[in-house]
C-alpha cells in the first residue's frame, strides 16, 4: 500500500515521496500550472494553456489498484477525475500519442464516467450516469481496477463530504480490450470547456492502494540442520509481496501456519522436532492492505472516521481531556493534573503481525513518541496498569529509540536501547514491524527525519 494526504488549501507540502508529472493536451502548449508546489491546487486557463491536464504519480507500475481522492470544483461544467494504468509520451499532450493508453473515471457537467481513452480516442465503457456538482463543495471520488485473465473490472462512486461512503459503486464496467495497456501510472485527471476561462481544482487526503497480486515464491529447499531443527528457504519473485507464510505438515494434508516473514526475507526455521521427524512445507507470498491516512496536528484536517480512538491515560486515576479526534491529531496534557503518558489505539482487527508508520513532531526533546502493537488495554483512565494490560511498543525521544514490552505497568526493554537526536518543531518519521513466528514475536524499528529518504537498515 501506498498512501499520501495532500491539501488545496495550501497548508502542508504535498508527500514528497510522491514524484508528480503534469501533462496537458492542448495543441502543444505547456502548461504553467505547479500543482505538486501549489500543494494540491490546480489552475489553468483554458484558451492559454490546456483543456484537460493529468498530474500522475509515478509509483510502481500497478494493474490493481484501489484510488480514493477528496476534491473540489469551481465550475459545474468542469471534469475531475481519477486515472489508472496510465503511459504517457508527451509532457504537452497527453493522451494524442499512438502510444497514451489510460483508463478513467471522472464526474462532473451532471455526469459520472468510466472511459477508456487510446491515443486521444475516448470511449466510454458503460452508461454515463447522473450526478450534479455543486461549486464550493467538497466530494470524494473512488475508483476501483482489477486486473483479472483478459479483462480489466472497473468500479467508481462518488460521493458529498458531509454524507458517509455509500456501500454501493455508482458504476461498474469490464474492459476486454487490455492488450495496449500497460501496468501504468495512478493519476489525477482535470478537464475545463472554453467557457470557463480559468479552471480551479482543489484536490486533497489521495489514497491508493496498490493491490498488484505477488507472485508465488519459486525454487523451495528444506534441510535439516540438526535432529531437531529444519531450516526452509525460497526465492523471491514478487515486488508487491508484504511478507511470506510458511505451513507445515506431517502428512502433507492437514497444514498449520508456522509463522510470517517480513519483505524479502526468504527463510524460516521449524526448531523443536523429533528425532526422525518427516515433515511437509509449502510457502505463499502475503500483500494485506491496511488502510491508512494521514492525521495533521494543526487542525486542518479531520482524522479520518473509519478509525475509531480511544485514549488511556496512565497517571493515577486522573481522566485526560484532550479529544486527539476532534483536536485532528494533535495531544497536549498537563503532567502534573492529566497524566504522564497517553495512548490513543484504533480499534481494528486484531493483528499480530503489522507494520506502522508515523509522523510526528515534539515540542520538547525530553517528551517521548512511539507507535503501539499487540495492545491490551483495561480501564481508561490507568492504561498499562492492569493485571491484563499488555502492549509491545516502540518509541523515540529523551536521545533515545527503544523496542519495549510492559505488562501490567511493569516495562523491560526487549534490546539495548539505541540513540536518536531529536530536535523540537521538527517532524520525523517512526516505523514499527512486527512479525510473528512459531512461539515468539519479532520487532523491527527505525526513526528518520522528514524530507531524509527512509533508511533502507533499521535502527534496533
Amino acid at each position: 500500500p501506498l498512501a499520501d494526504a495532500w491539501t488545496g488549501d495550501n497548508n502542508d507540502p504535498w508527500g514528497g515521496r510522491w514524484s508528480v508529472e503534469e501533462y496537458s493536451s492542448s495543441g502543444g502548449q505547456t502548461r504553467t500550472t505547479d500543482i505538486q508546489g501549489n500543494r494540491g491546487r490546480m489552475q489553468f486557463s483554458t484558451n492559454s494553456e490546456a483543456a484537460e491536464v493529468v498530474s500522475y504519480l509515478t509509483i510502481s507500475p500497478a494493474q490493481d489498484v484501489d484510488v480514493r481522492v477528496q476534491f473540489e470544483v469551481d465550475d459545474a461544467t468542469e471534469r475531475f477525475g481519477l486515472v489508472a494504468r496510465g503511459s504517457f509520451s508527451g509532457d504537452t499532450e497527453f493522451g494524442n500519442d499512438a502510444d497514451d493508453t489510460y483508463l478513467a473515471a471522472d464526474v462532473g457537467n451532471g455526469e459520472v464516467r468510466l472511459r477508456r481513452v487510446d491515443a486521444g480516442t475516448s470511449s466510454s465503457l458503460t452508461t454515463a450516469g447522473s450526478y450534479t456538482l455543486s461549486t464550493s463543495t467538497k466530494y470524494w471520488l473512488r475508483l476501483w481496477v482489477e486486473t483479472a485473465d483478459d479483462e480489466t473490472r472497473l468500479k467508481v462512486k462518488v460521493w458529498a463530504d458531509s454524507a458517509s461512503e455509500p456501500d454501493a459503486w455508482t458504476l461498474t464496467a469490464t474492459d476486454t480490450d487490455v492488450s495496449q495497456l500497460s501496468a501504468g501510472h495512478v493519476g489525477l485527471y482535470f478537464a475545463a470547456p472554453s467557457t470557463v476561462s480559468t479552471a480551479t481544482f482543489l484536490v486533497d487526503e489521495v489514497l491508493a492502494v496498490v493491490g498488484d497480486l505477488p507472485a508465488a515464491p519459486s525454487a523451495m529447499v528444506a534441510r535439516a540442520v540438526s535432529d531437531s531443527r529444519i531450516d526452509a528457504s525460497w526465492i523471491d519473485e514478487s515486488n508487491y509481496e508484504s511478507g511470506f507464510a510458511l505451513d507445515g505438515s506431517n502428512d502433507g494434508s492437514s497444514w498449520t501456519q508456522l509463522g510470517v516473514s517480513g519483505e524479502g526475507e526468504v527463510n524460516y526455521g521449524e526448531a523443536g522436532l523429533a528425532e526422525n521427524t518427516t515433515r511437509h512445507y509449502r510457502v505463499r507470498s502475503l500483500n494485506d492492505a491496511i488502510r491508512a491516512d494521514a492525521w495533521t496536528g494543526t487542525n486542518n484536517d479531520p482524522w479520518d472516521p473509519r478509525w475509531q480512538v480511544e485514549e488511556y491515560s496512565a497517571t493515577g486515576g486522573q481522566t485526560r481531556d484532550l479529544d486527539i479526534q476532534s483536536n485532528r491529531g494533535e495531544v497536549s496534557f498537563t503532567t502534573n493534573s492529566e497524566a504522564t503518558e497517553i495512548v490513543a489505539y484504533q480499534t481494528v482487527s486484531r493483528a499480530e503481525d503489522v507494520n506502522l508508520l508515523a509522523q510526528f513532531e515534539l515540542d520538547d526533546t525530553t517528551e517521548r513518541f512511539g507507535l503501539v502493537a499487540r495492545g491490551d488495554f483495561g480501564a481508561p483512565t490507568t492504561f498499562g496498569n492492569g493485571s491484563s494490560d499488555t502492549y509491545l511498543v516502540a518509541d523515540a525521544g529523551n536521545g533515545q529509540v527503544r523496542l519495549r514490552r510492559v505488562d501490567a505497568g511493569t516495562s523491560s526493554d526487549l534490546t539495548t536501547a539505541g540513540s536518536v537526536s531529536l530536535s523540537t518543531s521538527t517532524k520525523y518519521w517512526i516505523r514499527l514491524l512486527v512479525v510473528t513466528n512459531a512461539g515468539d514475536t519479532d520487532l523491527k524499528v527505525k526513526v528518520w527525519e522528514d524530507g531524509d529518504p527512509e533508511p533502507g537498515s533499521w535502527d534496533l
